[in-house]
């Protein structure tokens, strides 16, 4: 995984408004148990520090099994929990096929362009 921060709006510089900052996450390779375990740990870590907007970046997962779906549903309720919220962006054609019968983009938000999430996360 690749962690990376986008400033959203500009920052207060005497205090962190999370809300004014997208946490990036780019998930490689695939999603599965292992992996998903791991993106559960460092996403709650990030929530339980204040962070209430997450984006996940699937553009380098080839493969996503239950458990990996399962974890981001998880994440998605815990962080809807904290008033924020996850989405997913560049789903690969092989994930997006295990997703698309599920209707996962009903639970959860996934883009395609960077203008498209940057307004989803600025509007909440």
């Amino acid at each position: 995984m690749i962690f990376e921060v986008i400033k959203i709006n500009k920052p207060l510089m005497d205090s962190i408004n999370y809300n004014a900052i997208l946490f990036l996450i780019r998930a490689e390779d695939v999603l599965d148990y292992d992996r998903a375990q791991d993106l559960d740990l460092f996403t709650r870590t990030l929530v339980q520090g204040g962070a209430r907007k997450v984006l996940v970046d699937m553009s380098g997962v080839e493969f996503v099994d239950s458990l990996g779906l399962g974890v981001l549903i998880e994440l998605a309720k815990l962080i809807r929990s904290h008033r924020g919220d996850i989405a997913l962006y560049n789903v690969t054609q092989p994930v997006e096929q295990v997703m698309k019968p599920l209707n996962f983009n009903r639970f959860m938000k996934i883009f395609s362009t960077g203008e498209e999430y940057m307004n989803f996360f600025r509007s909440i």
